[in-house]
Formats: C-alpha cells, sequence, structure tokens
C-alpha cells in the first residue's frame, strides 16, 4: 500500500470521527421526538412555559394603581356638581350645596369656591380646609369666619390619606366590572362598582352617607383617577354627583385666612 493510500484513509477515518458527534446528537434529538413517553410534548411546554405574556388589565388591578397614584398626589383641582334633591351643608337644612369649584394640596389643605341656594337666593361662599380647621366666608358680609360645627363641607376630607379617594380606591369598592378591556378615546378606562356606605360621606365631603354605584374613570397612562359619577337615593329622592379630577401636580399654595 503507497504512501498516498494510507493519507487518504486516515482523513476518511478523521471526517468519520468528526461526524459522529453529530449523528449521536442527531439521534438523540429523534429519540426524544419519537418517544412514546410524552419526551415531544414536554418539550413543547418547557418552550411555551418560557414566553412571558404581559398580565390582563382588571378593574381590581387599575382601581389598586390609581389608589396608589393618588396617595402619592402633592396638589390637583377639583370640581364637584350636584342635582336632584336638595342637600343641605348647614344643620338647619338652609344652606343647600350647589356645586364646588377648588384646589388641593397634600397632605391636608383645601381650598374651594361653593355655590349654595338657601331659599330663592343662590350665591358662593368661599371655604378654607387645613387640618380639620375649616374657614367660611359670611355670605353678607363676604368676611372670613370660622365655620360653624355645623358646617358639614370638608373638602380636605375628600383627599385625606388616611380615609379619602385613595382610600376608597384601594378598598372601599365591591363588584367592580372593567367596563372595557381598552381605553375609552380619553386613554381612559372606565370602571362601574358598588360604594361601601360608609365610604359615600368620602365622596360627598360629608355631606351624604347612603348606598350608591359609582362610575369612574382613571387615565390609562398614569394611573390618575380623572371622574367619579354616582347617584344616592335620600328620603327626599336621588341626588346625582359628578367629581371631576386635573391639573395634577400644578403650584398649589393654601393658607388659613385673615378672619374678620
Amino acid at each position: 500500500m503507497d504512501m498516498a493510500t494510507v493519507n487518504r484513509m486516515q482523513k476518511k477515518k478523521l471526517r468519520s470521527l468528526r461526524v459522529l458527534p453529530h449523528l449521536a446528537a442527531s439521534f438523540l434529538l429523534l429519540s426524544a421526538c419519537s418517544s412514546d413517553s410524552g419526551e415531544a410534548t414536554t418539550l413543547t411546554t418547557i418552550a411555551e412555559t418560557t414566553t412571558t405574556t404581559e398580565p390582563l388589565v382588571t378593574a381590581d388591578s387599575v382601581l389598586s394603581a390609581a389608589g396608589a397614584a393618588l396617595a402619592e398626589v402633592e396638589s390637583l383641582h377639583f370640581s364637584i356638581t350636584h342635582e336632584g334633591a336638595a342637600v343641605f351643608i348647614d344643620a338647619d337644612d338652609i344652606v343647600a350645596f350647589d356645586k364646588a369649584d377648588g384646589r388641593f394640596q397634600a397632605p391636608g389643605s383645601a381650598d374651594a369656591l361653593v355655590g349654595v341656594t338657601a331659599g330663592s337666593l343662590t350665591t358662593e361662599i368661599g371655604a378654607v380646609a387645613i387640618d380639620g380647621d375649616v374657614w367660611i366666608t359670611n355670605p353678607l358680609t363676604n368676611k372670613w369666619e370660622v365655620a360653624p360645627d355645623a358646617f358639614r363641607f370638608d373638602p380636605a376630607r375628600l383627599f385625606s390619606r388616611d380615609v379619602g379617594l385613595s382610600v376608597l380606591l384601594t378598598d372601599g369598592l365591591s363588584d367592580a366590572v372593567l367596563e372595557s378591556p381598552e381605553p375609552d378615546g380619553q386613554g381612559r378606562f372606565h370602571i362601574s362598582a358598588a360604594v361601601d356606605p360608609e365610604q359615600v360621606a368620602t365622596l360627598t365631603s360629608g355631606l351624604v352617607k347612603d348606598v350608591a354605584n359609582l362610575e369612574i374613570w382613571i387615565d390609562a397612562e398614569t394611573s390618575l383617577l380623572t371622574e367619579t359619577q354616582f347617584v344616592v337615593d335620600t328620603s327626599d329622592g336621588a341626588t346625582s354627583w359628578v367629581l371631576l379630577l386635573s391639573d395634577y401636580g400644578s403650584e398649589v399654595s393654601i393658607v388659613a385666612p385673615e378672619l374678620g
């Protein structure tokens, strides 16, 4: 046997040795795929389990995020409008609440211009609430005075981090339903829910205490509450309410007014 033939045989042997590992790997893969023990299904299952998917949006997850976001807010603008049966802000049931337009500054300050009706007279009074103290303007003199104990409107309570809207969104609602899995044309999620009777006073700053169903709109990008609507049935008839929130993070400074 000449030297050239020997070299050709050695090269052929080397090529065979190189191919063997690949053949072995292919054989093992084919065995796994064709095994009666279900290995193919297992491999597929493992592959599927490594694929991550985004969790579905739920009413509870949107509400929880909104409650957490509102608890961190430093300032905002709010407006409250009311229609229907009269709701009074005084113990003598003389002055009825119509609307309020105001601002909130964390942790416990708010001011507002409050529209009221007394008999045939419709007017506006100022209100400032700071850490539980409330001042109002006298509708006759337009001067500031300490609100009487019977005055039942405290706008700061609405945003209290202990009992206010953030707590309501997190733990004060039941039977919450996400009306659509996608945001509406304004980029908001719409949720319907039943509200705990103990929490209705929060939504009306202490003016109404009864059972209500709540319609809620929450910004899908920021998780900030933008609007709520609800109707409360009272002994005098139904009262409907709309709360709008805006201007989150705007510059707000609320101080106690000068009396007299």
